[in-house]
């Protein structure tokens, strides 16, 4: 999803060239849009991590981009396949030495664009949030960029990201999502003052901000439960929000209104805008988890139903049926706290939902 849609056509081609891995796995993951299910698919695949893996070997010594770019190619390989994939992400932070390294590799001045531009992606592929049935945690890569970019005369870098078409400002607050106390997360989510964007940009970043509060709260409830069940205690009922924010249902009627404002401007169903749609997938996924208040509200479930339905006939690879199967499951239990990421581990998958 990052490379393919996201790069420009001189960049990509350039890439290609500097790394047989990066030329191979792209024509991988052609092989497996052709024919996701031939032999010929599952060979290409074989072929693709046996030259990553030996091209690795032989540049470890040194940070080479166009190396680096087709290991994360390779996640996007794994994750449209269904597979699991922050393995290689975690391989990739270890062999780097991203930990230690980052300020090295990004020296406020002559720092390398290219470096930059790969080490941000693997820091929003890395984010807590953005992965359903995550195995390997998260390495918080994202925290450690802004604090080496804290340490710049220029401060930290502003703007959208590339790759989901965020604010930086408002993946600051996201990255923390699951990892930090919910209720200081979701006070920074209310606080965010924006930033200035096209029409169809901040409606996606509502949509955004909305999902992460709910996510905050989802993430925080389920802990709480199985707390409960920990200290085999009756499971107490969960507290309502501070005064200063709204209800869930208040906070769930706002995200389906922006989605759907969305789909207006953008023409939608048979809209061919990638990045925005890819965009929708996170308050897609954490709206849907909502079910009693979808089944109180007909509606909204309804909207929601309807935006599975498009990302299903639009992209129907693997991981797009699997989200499928794990949104009907939630709506089967019936809960607001059904556990997304067993279930997605149960079937040996990761979800990207950036």
């Amino acid at each position: 999803m990052f490379l393919s849609e996201e790069l420009p056509e001189p960049l990509f081609l350039a890439l290609s060239r500097q790394s047989q891995a990066f030329f191979v796995i792209c024509v991988a993951i052609q092989a497996y849009y052709d024919d996701s299910e031939s032999l010929a698919s599952m060979e290409h695949f074989d072929n693709a991590l046996q030259t990553f893996q030996s091209e690795l070997r032989l540049r470890i010594e040194t940070f080479d981009v166009s190396t680096f770019s087709a290991g994360l190619l390779l996640c996007n390989l794994c994750l449209i396949q269904g597979r699991a994939w922050t393995m290689f992400l975690e391989r990739l932070y270890i062999l780097y030495q991203l930990e230690t390294n980052l300020s090295h590799l990004l020296p406020e001045a002559d720092h390398d664009p290219g470096v930059h531009n790969v080490i941000e992606v693997i820091a929003i592929m890395d984010m807590e949030s953005m992965v359903i049935g995550r195995v390997n945690p998260s390495m918080e890569l994202w925290r450690r960029l802004r604090k080496v970019q804290e340490g710049w005369m220029s401060g930290k870098i502003g703007g959208v990201e590339m790759v989901s078409g965020m604010p930086r400002t408002l993946l600051d607050i996201i990255a923390d999502v699951g990892l930090y106390d919910a209720q200081d997360v979701e006070a920074r989510l209310w606080a965010w003052p924006g930033e200035v964007g096209l029409s169809v940009q901040c409606l996606l970043w509502d949509c955004w901000r909305y999902t992460a509060v709910l996510d905050a709260r989802r993430i925080d409830r389920i802990r709480k439960k199985k707390q409960a069940i920990l200290n085999t205690m009756q499971r107490q009922p969960e507290p309502g929000p501070t005064a200063s924010f709204p209800s869930r249902e208040v906070i769930l009627c706002r995200l389906r209104a922006a989605i759907y404002a969305l789909y207006n401007l953008l023409g939608l169903p048979g809209s061919t805008n990638l990045p925005v749609r890819h965009g929708l997938l996170y308050p897609l996924v954490i709206g849907s988890l909502e079910v009693p208040l979808l089944n109180a509200n007909s509606d909204w479930k309804l909207a929601f139903k309807e935006i599975r339905a498009e990302f299903l006939e639009k992209d129907p690879v693997r991981v797009t049926r699997m989200v499928d199967e794990l949104l009907d499951e939630a709506w089967k239990e019936g809960t607001d706290t059904f556990i997304i990421d067993e279930a997605a581990r149960t079937r040996g998958v990761e979800i990207a939902v950036y």
